[in-house]
């Protein structure tokens, strides 16, 4: 059987994978003292993953696994194993139990200043806080290419679900519009393997762990 054409490389991962923002800024001090800030690139996400230690069966398994990601020639998703849920529902307890399956809110409408948004379609009552992640695929490209972003301030939905304008980062994609399907489980993003950056060191026993990069594509 052929394998994916995205894989979910992180499902079963025996280990940690963390994310945060790589910033593309050029900065420059001035006779004043004042630091100059220059945006050369758009912040994207990068991943860090490592494994715990793995007997030699296993660590040869994960190492193949990775191999298949053809040194950053083939997409997965990206995802923070920390963040599976909102920090207000850690186990998936929304306020409609099982009313709400995480995947299915909406976009109501993107502010003008490329880095605010509201949401819909949440359990009414639903509390987004500061640090709760989001994704979105958006585009007419099948498959669409996903925003992944932070909330950088708390957005409470009302009782019919929507929440007031709040602010994300990094800024939203072009292309992202109103009626967009987000997800509030497992936020993702598609990436690729850093070249180079898969490490498998072992003892003389074939004992060891197994680590690897990804950054963030933007398109599919």
């Amino acid at each position: 059987m052929a394998l994916a054409s995205i894989l979910d490389i992180l499902a079963e991962w025996p280990g940690k994978a963390s994310l945060d923002l790589s910033y593309g800024d050029e900065t420059s001090g001035q006779g004043s003292g004042r630091v100059i800030v220059k945006e050369l690139r758009e912040p994207y996400w990068v991943l860090t993953a490592q494994t715990g230690l793995l007997d030699p069966r296993t660590l040869k398994r994960w190492k193949a696994r990775l191999e298949a990601l053809d040194n950053g020639k083939k997409l997965f998703f990206g995802y923070d194993l920390r963040h599976k849920y909102p920090a207000s529902y850690p186990n998936g307890s929304w306020p409609t139990g099982g009313g709400f399956d995480g995947l299915s809110a909406h976009i109501k409408s993107v502010g003008g200043d490329g880095v605010s948004l509201a949401l819909e379609d949440l359990p009414g009552g639903f509390a987004l806080l500061e640090g709760d992640m989001l994704s979105f695929g958006y585009g007419a490209e099948a498959p669409q290419a996903i925003a992944l972003h932070r909330a950088v301030e708390a957005a409470t939905a009302n009782g019919g679900g929507e929440t007031p304008v709040f602010e994300v980062r990094p800024p939203l994609p072009f292309g992202a519009e109103a009626g967009d399907t987000v997800r509030v489980l497992w936020p993702r993003c598609h990436m690729t393997v850093k070249p180079g950056s898969i490490s498998a060191p072992t003892d003389d026993l074939g004992w060891g762990t197994v680590s690897f990069q990804g950054e963030q594509a933007k398109t599919p």
